[in-house]
């Protein structure tokens, strides 16, 4: 059966994280995605208005979808309801780098639509676009094939292991119910397992004198 249901493991995970971060747009896209679990349409659909460098905070009120008859369109959130979460010193940093090196080299776009991820030419990013990036990401980390989304199922099962407070996963991941993110995004990870096997091994009973 497909993995595509699943995270990506932690080694695949290090080897596409290292792989972005030489490029700006990459390592900001792979930041986003992999570390702060934002849905494809939610990337596709932010735009710099959305980041409050001060506050440090970042807003999620839309996403981009392809839609039959009409192309590209914004729509709401899955949710309906805009979410605004806090970003790291880190991850504004690494923003920052991406937005001054868009800054750069936005000479041959035809509009500038404010968006953070846009196509080559300053436009709305297809999906298939992304689809195509992604593929050469991947080929470059030198590792299998994933699904764009599993970088949101990385995300998540890492703030879950790392014992993420349940109100807290709600707020990054924009869903109303924790049962969803554990049925469908927070899986168990091989170290979260060896970690819980020590700790069972600590509070064992030994036989008396040892």
């Amino acid at each position: 059966r497909s993995t595509a249901i699943k995270h990506i493991p932690k080694s695949d995970f290090e080897k596409i994280y290292r792989e972005a971060m030489l490029h700006p747009y990459l390592h900001a896209r792979v930041e986003v995605g992999m570390m702060i679990g934002l849905r494809p349409g939610e990337v596709r659909g932010l735009r710099w208005s959305d980041l409050n460098w001060d506050e440090r905070t970042l807003t999620i009120e839309r996403q981009l979808q392809r839609v039959k008859a009409e192309g590209l369109v914004f729509r709401q959130v899955k949710q309906k309801e805009a979410r605004t979460i806090p970003v790291s010193e880190t991850q504004i940093h690494i923003l920052k780098t991406h937005f001054d090196f868009q800054q750069m080299s936005n000479e041959g776009w035809v509009e500038d639509s404010g968006l953070i991820f846009p196509n080559t030419i300053g436009k709305p990013l297809d999906a298939k676009r992304e689809h195509n990036w992604w593929k050469s990401l991947l080929k470059r980390a030198g590792v299998g094939e994933y699904s764009i989304y599993q970088m949101r199922k990385t995300a998540f099962t890492h703030f879950a292991n790392l014992g993420v407070p349940q109100a807290t996963l709600l707020a990054y991941s924009g869903h109303s119910n924790i049962s969803t993110i554990y049925k469908h995004y927070a899986f168990a990870t091989t170290e979260a397992m060896d970690s819980a096997i020590a700790g069972m091994d600590s509070i064992r009973p030994t036989t008396s004198g040892n």
